[in-house]
């Protein structure tokens, strides 16, 4: 199950935790590249998978996948 969280690119809060969100189309860009990400819900992700990877970050809440205090992204 651990391989998965990682791979997902999501911290624990967020994986194991429910993501409750509306019903609606919902377009935003990455806090990061500026790629553009969809969803079908409003609990959408902020940074994309590939950025996420790159700074070693949740791709939904942007903590550190390693569980460090950081500076907030946004």
């Amino acid at each position: 199950m651990h391989t998965v969280r990682l791979e997902e690119q999501e911290c624990k809060v967020c994986y194991y935790c429910s993501k409750i969100g509306g019903t609606a189309m919902t377009f935003i860009e990455c806090s990061e590249c500026g790629k553009q990400l969809n969803s079908c819900n409003t609990n959408i992700d902020i940074i994309c998978k590939d950025c996420a990877k790159k700074m070693k970050v949740c791709k939904h809440c942007g903590a550190d996948m390693n569980e460090k205090n950081r500076k907030k992204l946004m």
